[in-house]
């Protein structure tokens, strides 16, 4: 998790705080004070618990948002001209190596973390690589099959918080209500409007987290359909415009 997330995500919330609290204390009696409650303003009265369910939500999408841009980035390699498009050159062994020691030489210039995310470059190295072992054109496609499944797997490995934020939502919610019935349960002997006001702040706990989860799989879908479709495509792009075109003769 980057600072600079934590740092957005935070300022938002601040800011959703503001605003739900002033919208609580202003709106009088009725639905609409009734909807700021629900959403958090009443911060004493367990609002709390929907203001730290909103922190973690946008830190999640902050993850998310950072994953897609790494798509992005991804992709524009696709775009670029990295290997001749024309379907009348072949490459030879003296040409593959010397894809492979361009690609090499770039990824040298980079850090670590920005290397992570090449997957299309080093997919090209490995084939490279491959090729100048054994001068194998089956064997070289096996391992665009190999490195494909690596890439993804490592791909859906680099998403375990925002796969965690996806549970953590709606238990932070549950959290909540359990700990509005628990309340409840405390005046039980009072009236029965207090025990109903207390349960219903309780159920607005779960409700708020169970609305923001569904946004927030919603995007978390949308990023894994995009990762899917970037490596079939890192995938289809190497054997069309690399392996297809290697001549051993």
């Amino acid at each position: 998790m980057k600072l600079k997330s934590i740092l957005i995500s935070t300022g938002i919330v601040v800011v959703y705080l503001i605003l739900v609290i002033l919208g609580y204390f202003n709106s009088g009696e009725g639905a609409i004070n009734r909807i700021f409650k629900g959403m958090g303003g009443d911060i004493s009265g367990g609002g709390y618990i929907q203001i730290f369910t909103l922190w973690i939500f946008c830190l999640g999408i902050m993850e998310i948002l950072d994953k897609v841009g790494s798509v992005k980035r991804e992709k524009k390699f696709l775009r670029h001209s990295l290997l001749p498009s024309e379907e009348h050159i072949v490459f030879g062994v003296d040409e593959v190596n010397n894809i492979r020691v361009k690609v090499n030489d770039y990824l040298k210039s980079k850090s670590d973390d920005d290397i992570r995310n090449f997957y299309l470059l080093r997919m090209i190295k490995s084939v490279c690589t491959k090729f100048r072992a054994n001068k194998s054109v089956s064997e070289t496609l096996e391992i665009v099959n190999i490195q494909s499944r690596i890439n993804l797997a490592k791909t859906e490995s680099g998403q375990s918080i925002i796969k965690y934020i996806a549970w953590a939502i709606p238990s932070i919610g549950f959290i909540g209500t359990v700990l509005g019935i628990a309340q409840a349960l405390e005046v039980a002997n009072q009236s029965v409007d207090i025990v109903t006001s207390t349960l219903a702040i309780a159920f607005d706990t779960t409700l708020f987290s169970l609305i923001l989860s569904l946004i927030y799989m919603w995007y978390f879908h949308i990023l894994q359909e995009d990762n899917e479709i970037l490596h079939s495509e890192i995938e289809e792009f190497v054997i069309n415009q690399l392996v297809n075109k290697i001549d051993v003769s």
